[in-house]
């Protein structure tokens, strides 16, 4: 069995890796030629459901998970009989509370805002008192309950010792079980002209076939139909989510029953971006599978999902980002030992690291031929690759900081000791310059992200590692402010309030 699944996961013969760039173009090639809009399934576009599919497998090999070549059907929507045993359930409900969609009761029914978690998800923050905040949904969940009744939800689509951690969450979620019965037989609806031809001629990084490429269509409907389920029974007025190339069904539910539904930034939306670009076989009115409105940082976004979302169903809504400000509210400071480190150093470098599988020669050149004045601070990705120092110098050297510690704390606190930050291009940029650092980009994905900065001169790009020694000595490292003013101020409260408006508006049409 073990042969055969090694079998199932192997790379092709003779696979040549590419830039993740690369893989996207495949993908937009695709759509190119092939009329992606003649998948429907009764009145409804099937596209984004698989594109959301096609990039998640794109992007996956990009970053060397070789197994996404091959994807299993239920891998996006989990929920199967495998992945939730009928037999686990009992134990689910009783230890976590969770609930069968008809044990839902007056607690979550008629809710005005309603918002998705996800368990295990990288917006999961872990606070100095122990508890796990979510960044990204939190700050807004606290202001909707000021607005309207508000409530959190994760759907248990899986047995997972993750689950734990909701008993720490700041504030708790309702487990809701996914069913374990599957409905099937959506496809059979779905008229298919030579597709596969043209994914095999088109985007070649992956494996193809009708029965995969069927039996997700239909996991994915069959999840549609339980949102559907489970919204008919909580009516909720909006809600919310983050990642929606995850959520094509639950957005695909909420459309179906004239529910607003709310994708919040948790990342760039700009530069080359497949989630966020690109969509210009999109129709006029939009994608039913695709969110009513895009919560977005600042103008440079809402332009630019303005622009690439066209289609009548979507618009995007200026919020800023709260979560910026709440980081000092959860933190009481950097310990003193950090702080007495920190001190001791002329310049303090923040090195932000994204989900690479192996560091950057430059990251390597920088540290290697970095003044003993210099402190590296370095920071993983939640999700990311774990580094030791080994993996950046094999020097002995004092002047670099990369421990659970520095991944953890607030980094509002930790500008307060940093002069600037290094990334490839990381959303932890656009934070750093919030909190007045000097930014440096070093890959070209993203001198592409951030081209409009770095043309104003607000960023920094460099290629080569003696660019950036020479431009530090020419900054002045006393002044800290904002040079990019990206993230916008926001009267949040006044926007859920128009929501409820907008929804209300909708259904009495």
């Amino acid at each position: 069995m073990l042969r055969k699944i090694k079998k199932l996961f192997s790379p092709k013969k003779n696979y040549i890796q590419k830039k993740p760039q690369e893989y996207f173009k495949e993908l937009t090639s695709f759509a190119s030629v092939y009329d992606v809009n003649s998948l429907k399934y009764e009145d409804e576009y099937v596209w984004p459901y698989l594109r959301n599919r096609l990039w998640i497998q794109l992007f996956g090999i990009s970053n060397n998970k070789m197994e996404r070549i091959d994807l299993a059907p239920t891998a996006i929507q989990r929920g199967s009989t495998v992945d939730l045993p009928f037999s686990s359930r009992k134990k689910l409900k009783s230890t976590y509370s969770a609930l069968e969609i008809n044990e839902i009761d007056n607690t979550l029914i008629n809710t005005d805002f309603l918002f998705i978690t996800v368990i295990n998800s990288s917006e999961q923050t872990l606070l100095e008192n122990g508890c796990i905040y979510h960044r990204i949904t939190d700050p807004f969940y606290e202001i909707a309950k000021s607005v309207g009744k508000a409530n959190k939800i994760e759907i248990l689509k899986v047995k997972s010792k993750a689950i734990a951690k909701s008993l720490k969450y700041k504030h708790k979620v309702t487990y809701i079980l996914t069913p374990s019965i599957f409905r099937y037989g959506y496809v059979k609806k779905i008229k298919f002209s030579d597709i596969l031809s043209f994914l095999k001629k088109k985007i070649p990084s992956l494996s193809h076939s009708g029965r995969q490429l069927r039996a997700s269509l239909d996991w994915e409907l069959h999840t549609r139909d339980y949102y559907i389920e489970l919204f008919q029974k909580i009516k909720p007025k909006v809600v919310f989510l983050n990642g929606f190339h995850y959520q094509a069904p639950l957005i695909s539910a909420c459309h179906a029953l004239n529910i607003l539904s709310v994708d919040i930034q948790h990342g760039i939306q700009v530069g080359w971006n497949p989630l966020y670009n690109n969509w210009k076989e999109m129709p006029a009115e939009g994608y039913q599978s695709l969110p009513n409105h895009f919560f977005v940082w600042g103008k440079k976004e809402f332009s630019s999902i303005e622009k690439v979302f066209f289609g009548t169903k979507h618009s995007p809504i200026l919020t800023g980002y709260p979560w910026l400000e709440k980081q000092l509210e959860f933190s009481e400071g950097i310990k003193e030992d950090y702080k007495e480190k920190f001190n001791s150093y002329r310049v303090k470098i923040l090195l932000v690291l994204q989900k690479q599988p192996k560091i950057a020669e430059i990251f390597k050149e920088l540290i290697k031929n970095s003044p003993d004045d210099y402190l590296w601070i370095i920071r993983h990705h939640p999700k990311g690759n774990l580094f030791t120092i080994k993996d950046f110098t094999n020097l002995n050297k004092e002047n670099i900081l990369l421990d659970s510690y520095i991944d953890n704390v607030s980094l509002a606190r930790l500008c307060e000791y940093v002069n600037i930050a290094i990334s490839e291009g990381s959303t932890v940029a656009e934070e750093a310059d919030y909190f007045g650092l000097y930014n440096f980009i070093v890959s070209t994905q993203g001198k592409k992200n951030y081209i409009n900065e770095i043309n104003e001169g607000h960023f920094f790009y460099i290629d080569k590692y003696q660019e950036f020694y020479d431009k530090i000595e020419k900054l002045d490292l006393s002044i800290k402010k904002s040079r990019a003013n990206l993230y916008a101020k926001v009267n949040i409260q006044q926007v859920l309030k128009e929501l409820l408006v907008n929804n209300k508006v909708s259904n009495e049409r």
